[in-house]
């Protein structure tokens, strides 16, 4: 599997990331043991490709060289409060991957926080993501952290808008402690996907359409929600 790294221009190295696509926080967030740096160091890695591949394989799918872009914004349909941002979106020639990449960082607010602040616009957001994502539109989703809905449907908008019926939502946790990353986390993502009624790891057919282009018809993308701790002892060998 070939992998390229590209925004404007080739990234090649941990600085050429920062130089093409800094995180948002610029230089406060771009630190050892903070998500967007070892995103960048593991993607940059020797051991990325073989991860991607070995990932593939294990999920059923085909192996494939692939494009990847980081800091990539998809608009999401129903407001204008802000697109999805990938921490890096892996574009192969059937399948997207988006990744949301954490350290001990959280997964935002929950869907009943945002809703309850949110405008009339954002509301109307979450409403769509819940009508794509879960089968019974009656399910108490407050609970569930409102960045894993925004992860997974701009995943799904991405395949929708490539073509493409495959993807992935991939959240990937840095364990820069030794301790098996964030546990928070682990038990928020297995929330989720009990919600989506799928195990942890597992995959569903989401009937998807997009507002922002007028269609209303429905297609269907089978996306994998998948959960990896990576090492960083073991492979950068940084602590």
């Amino acid at each position: 599997m070939k992998v390229k790294i590209q925004k404007t221009v080739d990234i090649k190295s941990v600085e050429d990331w920062f130089f093409a696509a800094p995180p948002k926080g610029k230089g406060n967030q771009w630190k050892d043991n903070f998500s967007a740096k070892e995103l960048a160091k593991f993607a940059t890695s020797s051991e990325f490709p073989k991860f991607l591949s070995d990932l593939l394989k294990q999920m059923g799918l085909k192996g494939t060289d692939v494009t990847c872009i980081p800091e990539y914004d998809t608009s999401l349909p129903c407001s204008t409060s802000g697109p999805r941002n990938h921490d890096l979106l892996v574009i192969g020639k059937k399948l997207v991957i988006g990744i949301e990449a954490k350290v001990n960082e959280p997964y935002s607010e929950t869907v009943k926080k945002e809703y309850d602040k949110g405008s009339k616009d954002k509301k109307s957001r979450i409403d769509w993501m819940k009508h794509i994502l879960f089968d019974d539109e009656n399910i108490n989703v407050d609970d569930i952290r409102y960045q894993l809905l925004t992860g997974t449907c701009g995943t799904l908008l991405e395949a929708l808008r490539r073509n493409m019926t495959e993807c992935m939502f991939l959240s990937l946790t840095f364990d820069v402690n030794g301790n098996g990353g964030n546990k928070n986390n682990t038990q928020e993502f297995e929330k989720f996907c009990a919600a989506l009624q799928i195990p942890v790891n597992g995959h569903k057919k989401f009937m998807v359409n997009d507002p922002k282009t007028h269609d209303q018809v429905e297609k269907a993308i089978n996306c994998h929600i998948v959960k990896r701790t990576i090492k960083v002892a073991r492979l950068y060998s940084v602590l």
